[in-house]
């Protein structure tokens, strides 16, 4: 695992390719071989992103160790369906809404966070609060600034346990809360940017935390402290509940992931190339494909 801040050079598996973009190409490549070898019309289609989000559902699968999968594929109501089996499903408050033309995925939905109080409300279970590691995962575009304040932009909060968000310019920020102690909040220097979406995810192993944009590790903290708290409260993908009308992811969320395990630099690379074809991330990376 590597343990220098900043964005180390990342590994080369061939000439001019790393690993990361060696994975994203194997993706498209077989989503481009799907579409060459069928008469792709309407039905085939839904088909084909359907097949590619079965494709991020598998690789769940082989991680034994996911708490909360949220993908938010619901069609109608206010409930969050909960994927990981341990049954953690959420409910929609404050007019946050589902959106198939604003996500731009051609097919599927995310959730769209444009105001104040907008968040999914989760209730506490002692799965979504592991003691020792964890992985916190999510797809984002951010639609606009966030503000200057020190909690803003909240992609998930389990107040006094963990929590990710961006805060103001518009870097990743994490906070975790070591058993018995108080809040530690840490600002990286992974810039997120706008429009477009990104895969971000922050680990934690117990003796560090690692900090992740589109598969690559951006930051490691040195942060052995031992157990998280386990505080029984709620969860909130977007807001704080310390915070209820404030807070608010400024954007798009979608497949928000957590583990009760630190997910390896190579799990989490698998994760950010098997979702990258579906959030149309490889034509920024591979503009001549």
């Amino acid at each position: 695992m590597q343990r220098k801040a900043g964005f180390p050079p990342a590994l080369t598996v061939s000439a001019g390719f790393t690993l990361v973009e060696l994975l994203v190409t194997i993706a498209i490549i077989s989503m481009l071989a799907s579409i060459i070898l069928t008469n792709v019309n309407s039905a085939r289609e839904k088909a084909r992103i359907g097949a590619g989000k079965h494709l991020y559902a598998q690789l769940d699968s082989t991680l034994s160790e996911v708490v909360g999968k949220w993908s938010f594929e619901e069609g109608s109501g206010s409930t969050v369906r909960d994927g990981s089996g341990y049954g953690n499903s959420g409910t929609l408050n404050g007019g946050s809404r589902r959106t198939e033309s604003e996500c731009g995925l051609g097919l599927g939905r995310c959730i769209f966070f444009g105001g104040s109080g907008n968040f999914i409300e989760v209730p506490h279970s002692e799965s979504l609060a592991p003691i020792q590691n964890i992985t916190v995962a999510a797809w984002i575009q951010r639609t606009g600034d966030c503000p200057i304040t020190a909690d803003t932009c909240m992609i998930v909060n389990k107040e006094h346990d963990y929590e990710v968000g961006i805060r103001s310019g518009n870097t990743l920020q994490w906070a975790i809360k070591p058993a018995g102690g108080t809040w530690f909040w840490h600002n990286t220097s992974i810039v997120i940017p706008q429009g477009k979406w990104t895969h971000v995810a922050v680990a934690y192993d117990g003796a560090g935390v690692y900090s992740y944009r589109d598969g690559a590790l951006g930051e490691r903290f040195d942060y052995a402290n031992g157990n998280l708290e386990r505080s029984g409260a709620v969860l909130r993908i977007s807001g704080r509940l310390s915070q209820p009308s404030g807070s608010t992811f400024n954007g798009l969320i979608d497949e928000v992931r957590i583990y009760s395990e630190a997910l390896t630099a190579y799990q989490i690379q698998q994760m950010y190339a098997e979702g990258a074809p579906k959030h149309r991330v490889a034509e920024n990376r591979f503009p001549c494909m």
